[in-house]
């Protein structure tokens, strides 16, 4: 019998397990779990806003791990776990949406947190043993030298290993191009984190870079290396001296590489340290000169490419293009040679080819819409002057514009016909409709090439052929439109045509509906009509015609003398169902009429108000319906509910049966109460019931009585869309009842009867004062399973019949208190412990909670309140099978709340506003930070502010919270914490506008204001102008309202004036639509270009200038730091205010502006 009560004993704490709270509180819990022993203590759980604001945190049960954070608002929080350093758990963090019915903590679900394993760390060094590089790849392997895990150096060369458990390991490091001195370390992991003791060193690092001689590599060139760090046996470098080298340095040398091929040269593996490469290049008769002549470098702990590549020199030709022997010059013409671009031709048409060697070459000019033939020139140093190059071709440019292809034509690739005395070609049409050719100077005649079928269809251009010359320039301005027809006719009405609308219609499917308004005189017009088969249709449903459509063609003329009749009234009435219906007609006649499902069109013979008064077994929203004719609208009509009809049949004749409906869309239940039944079947007594139900629901029908049992207990009507007569019929018999009872006497017990086959529940009661209990009826031919159930007890059956022994579980008795020794209630009490029990509970108003129905073991109690303080924080608790323990806690006020509301200006409440009390900055409470959600009527409150600090209250910021308040008033509301609340705060908020200004001026000379414009445009479609404004006579502008959207809009301003004849910037600033106004200055100070030269003077020039060009070039690292001092002193005397940008910004928030110029 013992045996028998702790099974039973075991199945409660298995039952209490899975329903874990039997309070329902407002907590996250769970486990911190690992499959082998850890120390739960230095474990801490802590519980974040998505702010990252610490909320609230706490540790773990020593013994199990379990944890229990009390929440006191809903919103969205991180929970993270924050283990000793290197001890890896999964998830380190769970995100939570807590909104008191689906998350994990209102559901009362376990969130753990699982032990991975301990953290290797170690660092990879240089040989002069200081730190390490980047990208070093690690491979972690075990003692049977299995990969267990791969990893990349970081910054100086740490590393790091999580989620190991205890062994032995090997760490190998490998790199594609760097070479080691040490490359394994071996290490073994015990019972914490471990560090490496950096047996892992790389030998040095490469060094590249590259030689070119105009653009190609050279091959063959040496370069010496100089260094006073010592490399013993460098790698892939010769020791030996170079023939011809004779320059002396004051430190050591080193050895020396070549280029390749590619001109590429390597020193493989250098350590750290600083460098100097001299390059050396000697021909068979000549030695050129390579630039720079020598380089510095340093190596740290990384691979180096020396960005500046070597140049071996070579020198220069000029050149002439123009249109002709005695044509203009050409300006910005491209010289290509070998495919790259070597030169451009400058306002005189002349360029320039820089570091040529000797050679033939070929060279290729371009220029947008003109077009020059390959030339080939020997280029030495002794011809630096080269022949003049001539334009061979103009472009003829222009746009074929077809706004509406015939239909029933297929597209086909459209061509211009350009014919001269010489010569006839065609030119393709692309898809935009533009072509482009080239030809020599000349006259030219163009056509759009139209095929017969085309003409057949009605495609036609104006003009027909297009005549010009080609001179000196392109001609780009060649257009061709397409031709269309009109349209016009009349229609007569019976009163007035006001507001009748016409559609016309081409008979293809791939050509758009055009659309027109009747005039008051019935004459109709359409215009750019397309030649082809048309429809013409009345677009007017409520009236009647004679043919509301008309079919005609265009051809090749307009259509002037189409004409359509009104003969009466339209009604439209569209049923889900078919209906009969009685219609009251204007005159007082009714009619009865039968409408099909669907719609049905009614042509109605008087003028005035219909009356549609439906007849059947369907429930409308309405008992009638009306038709003005005056005011037609279309009747659609859905049937709201159905009739369903059913029988029950008994054995006897009672007064109490009760018929329950329960429709499953909407969970709610019906009673139909019968108690006469409306005749005898047989031996039955027939009952009748009836109910409207939606169409498309399904009723769950319970029929009860004192006296019957039902066949079946429950049945279902699915209700499709249409009535149901004689939908269900129920048996009902006589039934059987159980007498029960439970020793020792106790009630409220719950006594629940399940069916033994299906474990169904049958029915429930609870026991009376004396424990006995009655159930029934029940059915005879059935076998139940009765079962006993209260808190602290457990129930051994002793018969089949409901009669139960109780025996009284132990209990634990809390009682929490304040400093006065007044009871404390809502206090979370948090027990775990036992056979994997824990509960959570809140103290009632007594300050007392009860943990019963505990099974023997060592049971962990733990107080938790907001504000509060308890003595003892904890509680180990040993208890014994059917004992009671009391523990008394007594609490200590820590903390306070603030109380306020927040309210709009008119006083209404504002739900749903984040708040925010921040310790006052450069106090000692400058690092607390508590928060709220305002709720219904606006009312907040905020938990834990701490005694004797200072807290600015203010609107919480933020992009994701109070998106739609602009500001509030107060801004921001200083308090101090005493020792009690603060109530009566009121904060008043505004919200956003929704719109935006922006205005702005520009600084310039009047005579340039009437050549600006301010484009405004978006970010993300930089194509499309939103706002376009011309200055005129006025710097100030004004753009019209914008609407809030967040988005990024970028305002230029723009000016007509030629690039050529002056020097200017066009500026822009770049904006957010974030707030209600902007407002922006823009400068704009153009500058006259020179238009004249002396040629004398620049010849004579050019050499002394050329030579100290190249003199500043060799000596640029030089002179770079004293050029940019004399600029500074120029440009300080020259301007002794602060500099301001071309474009300045004014607005709320300008920290979301950008500024540039072009």
């Amino acid at each position: 019998m013992i045996l028998n009560l702790f099974t039973l004993i075991e199945i409660i704490f298995i039952y209490l397990f899975k329903c874990v709270l039997c309070d329902d509180i407002f907590g996250c819990g769970g486990f911190v779990k690992s499959n082998f022993d850890i120390n739960y203590s230095r474990v801490e759980i802590k519980l974040y806003t998505k702010h990252g604001s610490l909320k609230y945190h706490t540790d773990c049960a020593p013994h199990n791990g379990y944890y229990l954070i009390p929440l006191y608002d809903k919103g969205d929080y991180i929970l993270k776990i924050e283990p000793p350093a290197g001890w890896s758990f999964e998830p380190s963090s769970v995100s939570l949406h807590v909104d008191g019915t689906s998350d994990p903590c209102s559901l009362n679900q376990d969130i753990n947190f699982v032990f991975k394993g301990f953290t290797v760390t170690g660092q990879v060094l240089s040989r002069d043993g200081k730190n390490g590089p980047a990208g070093i790849n690690l491979v972690l392997k075990n003692s049977n030298l299995e990969i267990q895990n791969e990893t990349l150096s970081g910054n100086d060369g740490y590393y790091s290993f999580p989620k190991l458990l205890p062994g032995k390991y090997t760490i190998e490091a490998s790199h594609k191009v760097w070479i080691f001195d040490e490359q394994k370390e071996v290490i073994h992991v015990t019972n914490d984190n471990l560090k490496t003791e950096n047996k892992i060193v790389i030998a040095g690092y490469d060094v590249l870079g590259f030689v070119y001689s105009d653009g190609e590599p050279i091959q063959g060139v040496h370069f010496l290396l100089f260094s006073k760090t010592k490399i013993n046996n460098p790698v892939n470098c010769s020791m030996d001296r170079v023939k011809g080298f004779s320059q002396k340095y004051s430190i050591p040398y080193v050895c020396y590489v070549t280029s390749s091929e590619d001109g590429k040269f390597t020193f493989p593996s250098l350590p750290p340290g600083t460098y100097k490469l001299v390059p050396f290049y000697k021909g068979e008769h000549i030695e050129f000169d390579v630039s720079p002549p020598e380089m510095d470098f340093m190596v740290t702990k990384d691979s180096l490419k020396i960005e500046d590549n070597f140049q071996v020199q070579g020198f220069s030709v000029s050149g002439w293009i123009g249109t002709g022997p005695n044509g203009k010059s050409l300006s910005d013409v491209e010289v290509y040679i070998n495919g790259q671009v070597h030169g451009k031709s400058d306002i005189n048409g002349i360029y320039h080819l820089e570091n040529m060697r000797a050679g033939i070459y070929i060279l290729e000019l371009k220029k947008p819409y003109m077009y020059f033939e390959s030339v080939e020139m020997k280029i030495n140093p002794n011809t630096p002057k080269l022949p003049n190059i001539f334009v061979s071709k103009f472009s003829v440019c222009g746009q074929l514009i077809i706004d509406e292809f015939p239909v029933g034509l297929e597209k086909s690739d459209r061509s211009i016909s350009v014919k001269s005395i010489k010569d006839h070609i065609l030119v393709p049409v692309a898809s935009d409709g533009t072509f482009c050719c080239s030809t020599f100077p000349g006259k030219y005649e163009l056509e759009p090439v139209v095929s017969e079928i085309e003409n057949s269809f009605g495609l036609k251009f104006s003009p027909e052929k297009y005549s010009l010359q080609v001179t000196d320039e392109p001609v780009l301005n060649v257009e061709f439109k397409q031709f269309r027809a009109e349209v016009r006719g009349k229609v007569k009405c019976i009163e007035d045509c006001i507001d009748l609308v016409l559609d016309l219609a081409p008979l293809s499917h791939d050509r758009p509906h055009l659309a027109a308004t009747v005039m008051s005189d019935g004459t109709f017009e359409f215009d750019k009509c397309l030649p082809g088969n048309y429809i013409l249709t009345v677009v007017k449903d409520d009236w009647c015609f004679q043919s509301k459509t008309l079919k005609f063609t265009i051809t090749d003329k307009d259509i002037l003398n189409l004409e359509l009749l009104q003969i009466g009234f339209q009604a439209s009435v569209t049923l889900t169902h078919a209906s009969s219906f009685k219609v009251k007609y204007p005159s007082g006649e009714f009619h009865n009429i039968e409408l099909q499902k669907s719609r049905n069109v009614l042509c109605l013979p008087e003028k005035g108000i219909y009356n549609f008064i439906p007849i059947g077994c369907h429930l409308y929203k309405k008992d009638s319906f009306k038709f003005d004719t005056n005011n037609p609208v279309e009747i659609n009509l859905t049937p709201t509910k159905h009739l369903v009809t059913g029988n029950i049949l008994t054995e006897l004749n009672v007064t109490d049966i009760k018929v329950f409906v329960k429709r499953q869309s909407s969970g709610s239940e019906e009673v139909i109460s019968l108690q006469e039944p409306l005749d005898k079947k047989k031996d039955y007594f027939r009952y009748t019931f009836s109910v409207f139900v939606p169409p498309m629901s399904q009723l769950e029908l319970r029929v009860s009585s004192k006296q019957l049992l039902f066949r079946p207990a429950r049945a279902t009507i699915k209700v499709e869309d249409d009535c149901l007569e004689n939908a269900v019929e129920i048996i009902g018999k006589k039934g059987l009842f159980l007498n029960g009872s439970v020793t020792p006497p106790l009630g409220g017990v719950s006594i629940k009867v399940l069916v033994k086959k299906t474990h169904e529940l049958y029915t429930e009661t609870i026991t009376d004062d004396t424990g006995k209990f009655l159930v029934g009826p029940l059915e005879d031919e059935s076998d139940y399973i009765v079962n006993a159930d209260v808190d602290g007890y457990v129930f051994k059956p002793l018969d089949n019949l409901g009669n139960f022994l109780a025996f009284k579980l132990a209990e634990i008795v809390v009682e929490v208190t304040n400093e006065d020794g007044s009871p404390l209630p809502g206090v979370l009490l948090s027990l775990s412990g036992g056979t994997d029990y824990r509960k959570n509970s809140v103290t009632q108003k007594n300050g007392r909670l009860s943990f019963s129905g505990l099974g023997p073991g060592q049971y962990f109690l733990r107080p938790m309140l907001k504000e509060f303080s308890f003595d003892p924080s904890s509680k180990m608790i040993d208890i014994k099978e059917g004992t009671q323990v009391n523990i008394k806690i007594r609490g200590k006020r820590v903390a306070y709340s603030l109380y306020g509301t927040v309210t709009s200006l008119t006083g209404e409440a504002e739900v749903g506003i984040a708040v925010e009390a921040l310790g006052v900055a450069g106090s000692t409470c400058s690092q607390y930070q508590e928060e709220a959600i305002s709720e219904q009527g606006g009312a907040f409150r905020i938990r834990g502010l701490q005694p004797q600090c200072e807290y600015m209250l203010h609107l919480k910021p933020g992009m994701d919270v109070n998106q739609h308040i602009e500001r509030a008033t107060p801004k921001e509301i200083k308090l101090k914490v005493t020792q009690g609340d603060i109530t009566g705060v009121r904060l008043i908020v505004f919200r956003y506008y929704g719109q935006m200004d922006v205005s702005g001026n520009v600084l310039t000379s009047q005579e340039y204001l009437q050549t600006l414009k301010v484009r405004l445009y978006r970010e993300d479609a930089p194509d499309q102008i939103v706002h376009s404004i011309s200055l005129g006579q006025s710097s100030f502008f004004y753009l019209p309202s914008m609407p809030i959207d967040n988005r990024t809009y970028v305002l230029q301003l723009e000016s007509s004036l030629s690039t050529n004849a002056y020097f200017f910037e066009q500026p822009s600033v770049t904006f957010c639509a974030n707030t209600s106004f902007y407002h922006f200055t823009f400068s704009f100070s153009p500058r006259m270009k020179s238009v004249e030269q002396e040629v004398t003077q620049g010849s004579v020039l050019a050499l002394p200038l050329a030579i100290i060009s190249l003199l500043l070039a060799y000596n640029y690292s030089k002179l770079l730091p004293l050029l940019s001092h004399i600029f500074y002193l120029f440009t300080t005397i020259a301007n002794p205010a602060k500099s301001q940008s071309a474009v300045e910004s004014v607005s709320s928030e300008n920290i979301n502006v950008r500024r540039k110029t072009r």
